[in-house]
């Protein structure tokens, strides 16, 4: 559903771990956009909101240059990205390596 999003070009979430104690993994959207597009955390929500159930819609939301693969290089084969360009939704305790992506959301 993320990259349904006119402004998003890839899209990849995550588990991480709950904030409180004892609490349910949420879900963290790593997301890279569609070039010259601009799109908020908050408006990237709503739109999830209306398409996804309660429990898949992202609570953390991370933009990136490119998504790294499993082995730690961008999309392109080039190395992964610097993460300086990033803006939260949030921020879980623990975060995880983007090689850790377990799956990627609706391409």
């Amino acid at each position: 559903m993320l990259s349904e999003h006119p402004a998003v070009a890839e899209a990849a979430a995550v588990a991480v771990r709950s904030e409180i104690a004892g609490g349910e993994d949420e879900v963290k959207a790593y997301v890279v956009l569609t070039p010259g597009q601009a799109l908020s955390p908050e408006a990237l929500l709503d739109f999830c909101q209306t398409r996804m159930p309660h429990f898949a819609v992202p609570r953390y939301v991370e933009f990136l240059a490119a998504l790294a693969n499993a082995h730690g290089q961008g999309t392109e084969g080039d190395a992964a990205p610097e993460r300086d360009h990033r803006r939260h939704l949030g921020s879980p305790s623990s975060r995880l390596p983007l090689a850790a992506l377990i799956r990627h959301v609706c391409r």
